[in-house]
């Protein structure tokens, strides 16, 4: 019930129960009744025409809710497999760089299959980027790391960007114990003393051993530097 309903219930009680006293009472003079049923009046026109206007205030409530990428998929080749085709299987460390603050937002592991694809659920991982510009560094299990630059990316809940194309291969032969991003005597040194044998991070090609084709590959990539 409205508060008006209330207010028109309430006079109606007042109305009756003052006319039932004058009659139980038997009063001769209505003076009383009459002053009542003068208030009541005027209280009425009040209630008609003068009862303020209850406005709803309406908000508007503003709800924001932040889309993260949570799967993350790459197309990453290395070079000179052996067969050429469906033998891009790698593990590889991936670090996204932000391009506004030149800060490494994330960091982790991927494995690559036959294809070169890859996948990583982001957010099982904690982690969580914004959308924007990114810089990706990618450094395969015996390459220099490579930089792809400028990747507007994070946009959607599940994203695949294809890193592949014209020169965009892992260079292979950075295999020593030592990581310095560069291929050189360290490199040589351990593929020799893995010569013949199928030590997988020598084995550059991936052709089952480690043979001349692995030397020619490093001698090739030799004083290479990564990015």
């Amino acid at each position: 019930m409205t508060i008006k309903k209330k207010l028109y219930l309430a006079l109606y009680r007042i109305f009756k129960l003052t006319y039932l006293t004058v009659i139980i009472n038997n009063v001769k003079n209505k003076i009383i009744f009459l002053v009542t049923l003068f208030l009541l009046g005027k209280l009425f026109l009040v209630l008609c025409f003068a009862a303020p206007m209850v406005k709803a205030v309406s908000q508007q409530v503003l709800i924001s809710a932040s889309i993260y990428t949570c799967n993350l998929t790459l197309v990453v080749k290395p070079e000179k497999r052996l067969p050429v085709n469906n033998n891009w299987s790698n593990t590889n460390q991936i670090q996204i760089e932000d391009i506004n603050t030149n800060n490494i937002v994330a960091s982790f592991s991927m494995n690559m299959n036959n294809l070169g694809i890859g996948t990583i659920n982001l957010c099982a991982n904690n982690i969580f980027l914004n959308e924007g510009n990114y810089n990706f560094y990618i450094t395969g299990f015996s390459h220099l790391r490579k930089k792809f630059s400028n990747i507007y990316s994070f946009n959607i809940q599940n994203i695949t960007h294809d890193l592949t194309g014209t020169n965009n291969f892992l260079l292979a032969g950075e295999i020593s114990n030592t990581f310095d991003n560069k291929i050189n005597s360290l490199d040589v040194s351990k593929l020799i003393d893995n010569m013949y044998t199928n030590d997988v991070k020598s084995d550059l090609n991936r052709d089952g051993s480690v043979n001349f084709l692995d030397i020619n590959i490093i001698v090739t990539n030799f004083l290479k530097h990564g990015e």
